[in-house]
């Protein structure tokens, strides 16, 4: 689950899925406070985890 909010990262946790979490969306930094497994600032960086 590739997402830019807290309830991103809840629900991709929930749904039993790795969840990255991107710091250039809505919620910016914050995002790295719902602790997603990974955490990118630009969308070229997903590359390498999926």
């Amino acid at each position: 689950m590739v997402g830019d909010s807290p309830v991103d990262v809840l629900a991709g946790k929930n749904a039993g899925t790795k969840t990255i979490g991107v710091t250039y969306g809505f919620h910016g930094d914050r995002i790295v406070e719902s602790d997603p497994d990974h955490v990118i600032d630009d969308i070229g960086e997903i590359i390498d985890l999926i």
